[in-house]
């Protein structure tokens, strides 16, 4: 009896291993995102209220046109007391500001 189950589990386990009924996954169709962790990338975290366009364009979902409005409404309105308070800057929203907290200090 053992002897035929081990010949049974051994056919099936053949028709499992020859079958082609596994999918290879294809690294080119994953979807692009940010770098997992951007703290590899920055040398230390960015004093949003310092930071040059340059520095700010290394956070995740800020480019040179966000960058610049970050600088124009430090300029207008003074410092950043923390990170909600990113929202008052026009194309920065509750998503970006989530994305980018980890990365900053606010130094007083």
């Amino acid at each position: 009896m053992l002897g035929l189950a081990s010949c049974v589990f051994a056919a099936w386990l053949l028709g499992v291993v020859s079958a082609d009924t596994y999918q290879v996954l294809d690294v080119q169709d994953l979807p692009k995102s940010d770098p997992p962790d951007l703290l590899f990338y920055l040398d230390a975290p960015v004093d949003i209220n310092q930071a040059d366009t340059e520095e700010l364009q290394l956070l995740p979902g800020i480019g040179p046109v966000l960058a610049k409005r970050i600088i124009e409404y430090r300029q207008q309105y003074g410092e950043f007391s923390g990170a909600t308070s990113l929202e008052q800057v026009k194309g920065i929203g509750p998503k970006t500001v989530q994305k980018i907290h980890y990365y900053l200090i606010f130094p007083k």
